[in-house]
């Protein structure tokens, strides 16, 4: 039995790269095997998860069988008095902080999922967001068992390699996820000589 995390908030660029793996469905079928529940930010799931169709189409499937949950600020008002204004005090400070360009307000997703994960008390925030981690630890960990784990796209590779999945899926995935500043060369060797030689 893989080993799991009770819960997890997903962000959007998380979801769309292992999404497009089209031999598997790795969200409905991997994820959840790693994830109890997963929690997807509202603004995250109506405006960022929408392509390629198939991720949305694996939420929805999960969302419908209870592991995954579309929240926000309303779902937090049914979580007890004063989630709703840590929320947004969380928020507030993630925005001040952390960069938001304009009115696309490119950043968002990761600022209302972490303020999320952090006010519901969740550990894990799926991203591959290369400065969240270090933001989550300036702004909002402590140094304690609350603190919040950004866990990326090599990261979770590197826990499906531990728990037994297939060479071939964690390479595609990896190749899958490439970065705009990378080649598929460069990805291919990190692969085979640093993660799974």
């Amino acid at each position: 039995m893989p080993v799991k995390f009770d819960a997890a908030v997903l962000d959007a660029d998380f979801a769309i790269k292992i999404g497009k793996i089209e031999s598997r469905n790795v969200i409905e079928a991997v994820l959840v095997d790693l994830v109890e529940v997963l929690y997807i930010h509202k603004y995250v799931y109506d405006n960022e998860v929408l392509n390629p169709p198939n991720v949305k189409k694996q939420l929805d499937k999960l969302i419908s069988c209870g592991r995954a949950f579309v929240v926000g600020q309303s779902f937090l008002s049914t979580r007890g008095e004063g989630k709703e204004l840590v929320y947004q005090q969380t928020r507030d400070l993630l925005k001040a902080n952390h960069a938001v360009e304009g009115n696309r307000r490119k950043n968002w997703g990761e600022i209302v999922s972490l303020a999320f994960a952090r006010t519901e008390g969740v550990k894990i925030v799926l991203s591959d967001e290369r400065d969240l981690q270090s933001v989550a630890d300036d702004l909002l960990n402590i140094g304690d068992e609350q603190d919040i784990k950004v866990i990326r796209i090599r990261d979770f590779i590197e826990i499906m390699k531990g728990e037994g999945y297939e060479r071939k899926l964690c390479r595609s995935i990896w190749l899958i996820s490439i970065g705009k500043d990378e080649t598929l060369e460069h990805r291919k060797e990190v692969f085979d000589r640093e993660i799974w030689t």
